[in-house]
């Protein structure tokens, strides 16, 4: 689940209709509505910061790739056209940069391209592999998902991929990471402790993290 800009509106994916789609839900009436129900996957919605559009993957042409469509489904755009896998993308606080995750340089790591699929860079350069890339609130950084040093850690490095560093630590199993709305703290989903659980990171130094609660895929809403 993914909140839009102003908390009005929740993007997920449901297999209520047999297969995953996208739906949209209105908070304030409860009504759903289909956001994408096209054949294969449909899945990682985002809103952008105006919360018209959402970017999203689907995999309708045999391949992951990257779309924004409106958020009443419309004017469908693709953005990637790659042979590589390409997923979960996140904007930018201004709209105009979407960072995602790819397989085009043989393992997933994260890049970001224009909002409109151009200039496309790789940012991290992970070891292993990197995932689930989210653009802090202030624009300065990006939390992501590795699984350099051992198990699955939450690293953040600046929006211009410098300077990554862990703020979990090796050899336990931690993803899913979201930003609060002030950029100064990190919730993700870890099995630490055994089951799934949600914490939350300090991104600064020494990185004092707490628990939160059981749960998986957190997603921290607006500021009210």
């Amino acid at each position: 689940p993914k909140f839009s800009p102003d908390g009005s509106k929740i993007a997920y994916v449901s297999y209520k209709d047999r297969y995953p789609f996208l739906y949209v839900l209105d908070r304030a009436t409860g009504k759903s509505t289909p956001l994408s129900k096209n054949v294969g996957l449909n899945a990682a919605a985002s809103f952008a910061p105006d919360g018209k559009r959402l970017a999203m993957v689907l995999s309708k042409d045999g391949n992951t790739e990257i779309y924004t469509k409106n958020v009443d489904g419309t004017g469908e755009k693709r953005l990637t056209n790659d042979k590589s896998s390409d997923t979960s993308p996140s904007f930018d606080p201004t709209g105009s940069q979407i960072v995602f995750v790819s397989e085009r340089s043989g393992r997933p790591q994260i890049f970001a391209m224009g909002a409109d699929g151009s200039n496309v860079r790789r940012l991290s350069f992970q070891g292993g592999s990197a995932y689930d890339p989210v653009w802090s609130p202030d624009g300065k950084m990006i939390g992501y998902g590795a699984s350099a040093g051992g198990g699955f850690q939450i690293y953040v490095m600046n929006a211009d991929g410098s300077e990554p560093r862990a703020l979990t630590p090796a050899g336990q199993t931690s993803e899913s990471p979201s930003w609060s709305p002030d950029s100064r703290h990190v919730i993700f989903a870890t099995t630490r402790s055994g089951p799934y659980e949600i914490w939350a990171v300090n991104i600064a130094p020494p990185c004092e993290q707490h628990r939160i609660g059981p749960g998986q895929g957190p997603y921290w809403g607006p500021r009210r």
